[in-house]
């Protein structure tokens, strides 16, 4: 299913949040939406963040859980290094624990597999939860 979709360029322009969140927004998102299309039509049953979203917005978190402070100093750091370009060529599995997030694995089809780099999210130490898609769905 992800070796259908060819490696692509991301441009990551301008910070953004949600509540408690800071990220990047990537242009164009259209690739990330069909990548999580693709696996929310694999896995119709497990759908994006266990379905509390009506819209999943495609974004690259930068710092999740700290202070207003802690993310307003990072946004400002941020913006003297934007824009940052990067080539997409794998999806990384993710286990989230309710609290934090870690890498537990990355798909590369061989269509993909030799190409570029790996656009992955920051992570924050150790999780020892249930395992998880990158889009935050159970899968195990």
């Amino acid at each position: 299913m992800i070796g259908r979709h060819r490696p692509f360029e991301a441009r990551f322009e301008h910070c953004v949040r949600f509540p408690g969140i800071l990220y990047l927004v990537p242009e164009p998102d259209i690739p990330f939406r069909r990548l999580t299309e693709a696996i929310a039509d694999r896995w119709p049953e497990t759908p994006p963040f266990g379905g509390q979203f009506d819209e999943v917005v495609p974004h690259l978190t930068i710092a999740q859980g700290q202070d207003d402070a802690v993310l307003e100093e990072a946004e400002a750091d941020l913006r003297g290094r934007l824009p940052i370009t990067a080539r997409v060529s794998s999806v990384d599995l993710m286990v989230h624990d309710g609290t934090r997030w870690q890498q537990s694995g990355v798909i590369r089809a061989p269509v993909i597999s030799s190409v570029g780099s790996v656009v992955r999210p920051v992570r924050q130490g150790r999780s020892r939860g249930r395992a998880v898609s990158a889009y935050g769905r159970r899968i195990g």
